[in-house]
């Protein structure tokens, strides 16, 4: 009886050998360290290669929970650890992995036009002909250049059109929970707020007409 083997696609080896690196990796790590990783170490590790995994198998609903994790990063930093802010350079990170394994093994690619439009764009960034190229320069190309480059990683994922639908289902849904939220923060006032964690220099800044300024689960309050 012959016994048929499942067949494996590109990207599905490269996840392999993503995974057997990582291990491979962390078991060199184990007996250099004596057996003493981080367990931060270990939980970037393990949130980088979810993430990728679920941006290969999974585009449209990973990028559906991107959009409402982004979202609501800048409330766990208050309420959690301001080292979650690292999370989303993480999950950009995992993003644009599965998007350059497509392209490796499958060949997918974004729209040419917005290829070139955006490296044009981004290339503007980078030269900064009128200023200088400081810290303020670099913070300015991350701002930019993780949207566009999310992009390119949207369109070049499989199902760009069923990823976009998710997408959008999960921007208005995470817009309301952003808003209630914020009406939310209204109500209880902003002593309340400073005591659960917030500041007067960030989020807690002025009042109009009475009311705070809405910022519900972001950083800056709009």
């Amino acid at each position: 009886m012959r016994v048929q083997r499942p067949r494996l696609f590109g990207a599905d080896l490269a996840f392999a050998a993503l995974g057997a690196a990582a291990t491979v990796l962390a078991a060199y790590l184990s007996v250099r360290a004596g057996a003493q990783i981080s367990v931060g170490a270990l939980l970037v590790a393990v949130v980088f290669v979810g993430a990728l995994g679920g941006f290969i198998a999974y585009p449209h609903w990973t990028v559906a929970a991107t959009v409402a994790l982004f979202a609501l990063i800048p409330t766990l930093k208050v309420f959690i650890a301001p080292e979650l802010g690292a999370l989303k350079d993480l999950v950009f990170l995992a993003a644009t992995s599965a998007a350059v394994f497509f392209y490796a093994f499958e060949r997918r690619r974004p729209d040419g036009l917005i290829l070139v439009l955006v490296l044009l764009l981004l290339g503007m960034y980078v030269l900064n002909v009128g200023g200088g190229h400081g810290i303020a320069w670099a913070q300015g190309i991350r701002l930019v250049g993780e949207p566009l480059l999310l992009l390119l990683v949207g369109l070049t994922l499989p199902e760009p059109r069923r990823t976009f639908r998710y997408a959008m289902a999960a921007l208005i849904a995470t817009s309301c929970l952003v808003a209630a939220y914020g009406l939310f923060q209204q109500m209880v006032g902003k002593f309340t707020l400073v005591a659960w964690g917030y500041s007067f220099e960030s989020q807690v800044r002025s009042l109009v007409g009475g009311q705070l300024r809405s910022f519900g689960t972001l950083d800056d309050p709009f």
